[in-house]
């Protein structure tokens, strides 16, 4: 039910309607399948429906195929950061074991099934971590910024980076996300 959501915001945009609207009286094709109300599922910045456009021109089945492989993309990615991190990137019985607990992981399955997006934001928040550790923490407070556009959670990373004194994280944060929502 996931994907529908973000699929039917913008394949709605795509007709320059609101994405928070439910058109299901107005176009039954514009509906997710789900909503009954008013308003639809979507309830994200319009930034987060504008990335979701371009796949919205597709049908929704190739589109639902396509995401399934960008998000497990993602997670390999994800992953292999990690593993970088914990020093095993080049240990193949750490890489397997990674692998094999990684895809047979439950939440995997949800996240393919349902479409979610937790494979992007996954990436992204591990991006960030990676960028801190890497002391590039502006780079990070960007990354982070663009996963809380996806998901609203992650901005409860700015108080664990104040307790952490990066405040130059905090500051590309909230600057990336002041000018994310401006674009906006």
């Amino acid at each position: 039910m996931d994907f529908t959501a973000y699929y039917t915001a913008g394949k709605v945009m795509n007709f320059g309607l609101s994405p928070y609207n439910n058109y299901i009286s107005r176009d039954w094709l514009l509906w997710d399948g789900v909503a009954q109300f008013k308003h639809s599922r979507f309830l994200y910045p319009p930034i987060a429906g504008s990335f979701f456009q371009p796949i919205a021109k597709l049908d929704y089945s190739t589109a639902k195929h396509i995401w399934n492989y960008i998000n497990f993309l993602f997670v390999i990615a994800a992953v292999f950061l990690w593993l970088k991190f914990s020093r095993f990137d080049k240990n193949i019985l750490a890489i397997l074991i990674a692998g094999i607990f990684t895809f047979n992981f439950f939440p995997f399955y949800t996240l393919l099934e349902r479409g979610q997006i937790d494979g992007l934001t996954f990436l992204l928040l591990t991006a960030g971590i990676f960028l801190i550790r890497k002391q590039k923490n502006m780079a990070a407070g960007i990354f982070f910024a663009v996963a809380s556009v996806f998901k609203f959670y992650c901005l409860l990373l700015i108080p664990f980076l104040l307790l952490r004194k990066k405040f130059d994280a905090v500051i590309s944060f909230t600057g990336s996300l002041i000018i994310i929502i401006s674009a906006m």
